[in-house]
């Protein structure tokens, strides 16, 4: 007779028990405002737990001790004898009705940092301002911080204001407004003499806009886009223009292949001529204190904080157009005429080329996700850590089929993204999901660059056309309405931490 042999596994009942009381889920929300962490977690078989153990360490693995003293017996606890500027680590474990303790949850990270939502100031018919301030993370030295906000009818926070990277320990503000508008332009700066090409924001100090010329000027604007200085050191084409994010200080490079170095107060402080051809576009890592300059000799100019050339990144088909510094990782990029994309990490080793069937006319890094835009009259998507492609992108509304993007820059605010369109002298706004959702059609000539203002809520763009646009989408608020917010900051990589909530009432227009 055939004998047929079976395989079976036994579980005793320990084990049994232990599966069922076994917390899984194990959730840590910081409360920035009360410093304190809520914990809560889940498990299939509640009638078989007496009770849980919440364990806790300031190391990832080893140093942990029971925090409750008592027993608890809720799926929910609060530790509020935490510190703040601290990183605190926790797991937690569920004591069976048969006396044994199970296994423990996945072990789970949380960083502490008090948040402070402030009274609103300037309530007026116009507008009101938003006020909190920040401690300091225990892991970053820069939080991004912005608003939640809604109608005081118990819906909660629907509304959130733009973001900003500020340094921990200080305070911060944002301005909600009473028009009720989509962008649209309210500025048009007219004061060159012939193409205006680089633009920047001078986000993290005055707010000042510069915008460099092929009339060889490099005009200063305030916030309010009032001309306040014409830098006219240049002999010829301004290329490229880049505020530094720490000093306040501006590069401009020339046609002449001279990059020029001014301190915050605008005065001439140094001349780099390492370039031998045209010098293109500038960017200072707000990290390292690095300056990245681009060249038509195929080159990319790396300086440290003291403006010593450190490095020279090479290996491109054709001239370099364009340059960009990842606000994360610190990797730098740089493509150009030969069709090409290059990227290096922090430590200058190469990492990426990708080459295209145009120049490459643009790059610019998301500082949220580190997603590369690419512009190549197309644009490409690339992030991760393995530089993975993410989406190959050509809107084309119907009546404009065949678009061609010069310039691109992320809202390190939103993660939206601006695009220059050279074809149809037009800007296109996308969200941060790449929706299109405006196409601004002031300059009457190319488009050529676009940067965000992500203080207060503005695009400007450059143009062939020797203009300069300025672009506000202000916040809509209703008159004799009751308002909560509170302010909210999470650090790359980090925690959200939310503040305590506080009201405004806007007075009558």
């Amino acid at each position: 007779p055939e004998i047929f042999w079976s395989l079976t596994q036994t579980k005793n009942a320990n084990d049994v028990l232990d599966d069922g009381a076994r917390p899984l889920n194990l959730q840590a929300n910081p409360d920035g405002a009360q410093v304190k962490v809520d914990l809560s977690w889940e498990v299939f078989s509640k009638d078989i737990v007496d009770y849980y153990n919440i364990y806790r360490s300031t190391s990832s693995n080893t140093g942990f001790t029971k925090i409750n003293g008592t027993s608890t017996t809720s799926e929910q606890y609060t530790d509020d004898s935490v510190s703040d500027s601290t990183k605190y680590y926790y797991y937690v474990t569920g004591q069976t009705t048969n006396g044994t303790e199970t296994d423990s949850t996945q072990t789970e990270a949380v960083e502490v940092f008090t948040i402070t939502t402030l009274p609103a100031t300037n309530i007026n018919p116009e507008y009101a301002t938003l006020n909190g301030e920040v401690g300091d993370p225990p892991e970053a030295s820069t939080v991004n911080t912005f608003f939640e906000w809604g109608e005081e009818q118990g819906q909660g926070f629907p509304n959130s204001t733009i973001r900003n990277k500020v340094s921990g320990g200080s305070a911060f503000e944002r301005t909600l407004f009473a028009e009720d508008q989509s962008i649209e332009s309210t500025i048009t700066a007219s004061d060159a003499g012939d193409l205006v090409r680089p633009v920047d924001w001078d986000n993290e100090n005055t707010g000042r806009l510069a915008a460099g010329s092929n009339d060889g000027n490099t005009y200063i604007y305030d916030t309010n886009i009032n001309l306040s200085t014409t830098l006219t050191d240049a002999s010829n084409e301004v290329r490229g223009v880049g505020w530094n994010k720490n000093t306040g200080g501006l590069a401009a490079s020339a046609k002449s292949g001279e990059v020029f170095i001014y301190d915050s107060n605008l005065s001439l402080t140094n001349t780099l001529n390492d370039s031998t051809d045209i010098a293109t576009g500038v960017e200072w890592d707000a990290n390292t204190g690095r300056l990245a300059v681009g060249s038509w000799d195929g080159v990319i100019y790396v300086y440290d904080s003291n403006l010593n050339l450190v490095n020279t990144l090479g290996g491109f088909g054709g001239s370099v157009y364009d340059v960009a510094i990842d606000s994360n990782t610190g990797r730098i990029c740089g493509g150009g005429s030969g069709n090409d994309l290059r990227v290096w990490d922090s430590s200058f080793s190469f990492i990426e080329e990708n080459t295209y069937s145009s120049p490459v006319l643009s790059v610019d890094w998301d500082p949220f996700e580190s997603r590369l835009a690419v512009v190549h009259e197309a644009v490409t998507f690339y992030g991760g850590e393995n530089f993975n492609k993410i989406d190959y992108f050509s809107p084309r509304p119907q009546s404009r089929p065949n678009p061609k993007f010069r310039g691109c820059a992320w809202d390190p605010a939103t993660g939206n993204l601006a695009l220059a369109d050279k074809k149809d002298d037009s800007y296109y706004i996308y969200t941060k999901d790449l929706d299109l959702v405006q196409i601004l059609e002031d300059p009457s000539d190319e488009a050529v660059k676009v940067v965000w203002d992500n203080t207060n809520y503005r695009l400007a763009g450059s143009s062939a056309d020797n203009n300069t646009y300025v672009y506000q989408h202000n916040t809509v608020l209703s008159s004799s309405t009751s308002y909560e917010f509170r302010a909210v900051g999470k650090y790359d990589g980090g925690s959200t931490i939310k503040g305590n909530t506080e009201t405004f009432t806007t007075t009558t227009s």
